[in-house]
């Protein structure tokens, strides 16, 4: 009985140590050829983009779905891609004359801490580094609140859970009801309103952003979010 309980906590740190693994994968398209990217099932882009990056990806074995759009329909390939924990990748999205899609990685480069390592500005492949500064279609691009809720799950401590969380925001939107989920990981309201703060400019919904002031502790830190937006909730 105790090995088998022994065996049980092993896997489940484990799992937490491969699954709090940071990802990042930019895809973008050789011709220029917009498309639409589905992620394991879940729409990434509701517009048609040539790039698109995709931060708190799971490592390991993940299922892309390209749609390409072009004059005369839609192409499209399923294809399973292995993303390296702890790693920023470039897929190259190809199609051909015979209208065949192929998806290609073409660089890899670890990341440390909250920036990938190597050159920042950089031309690889016909790709840019967008890591700083984002195509504008990318702010459409919803933020997974559960895979980030879970990855925060298996941090300790609020200054790691907050870097994670403002590091998930860049080239996302998000709404006030999951900017208030976040903010409940987080213990001290003093975490919280900085999470408050580097999220508003990506809420779609800034008409509902006063409920946000629910999540804190104390009536002083609520009032400080107001000074800090120059903007009177009520």
């Amino acid at each position: 009985m105790r090995i088998a309980l022994l065996i049980s906590i092993l896997g489940m740190l484990s799992m937490g140590v491969l699954t709090a693994g940071r990802s990042e994968v930019t895809f973008y398209s050789t011709r220029g050829e917009a498309f639409v990217l589905f992620v394991n099932g879940e729409r990434v882009n509701h517009r048609p983009a040539t790039k698109i990056y995709v931060n708190n990806i799971y490592p390991g074995r993940n299922r892309v779905n390209v749609r390409i759009h072009k004059r005369r329909g839609v192409v499209e390939i399923n294809a399973p891609i292995y993303v390296d924990a702890g790693f920023a990748s470039d897929y190259a999205i190809s199609s051909g004359r015979n209208g065949r899609v192929k998806v290609n990685k073409v660089n890899s480069r670890p990341i440390y801490g909250n920036k990938p390592g190597g050159v920042r500005h950089r031309k690889s492949g016909g790709i840019q580094d967008q890591y700083r500064h984002g195509p504008k279609n990318h702010r459409l691009v919803h933020m997974n609140v559960e895979a980030l809720l879970h990855d925060m799950s298996y941090l300790h401590f609020d200054d790691e859970k907050l870097g994670l969380a403002k590091s998930a925001l860049r080239d996302r939107v998000i709404t006030t009801q999951g900017v208030i989920r976040i903010m409940d990981q987080l213990t001290f309201d003093r975490r919280k309103l900085d999470f408050a703060l580097a999220a508003f400019g990506h809420v779609v919904d800034k008409n509902q952003y006063y409920r946000v002031k629910g999540a804190f502790t104390f009536r002083f830190t609520a009032q400080e979010l107001d000074r800090k937006l120059q903007y009177n909730f009520y």
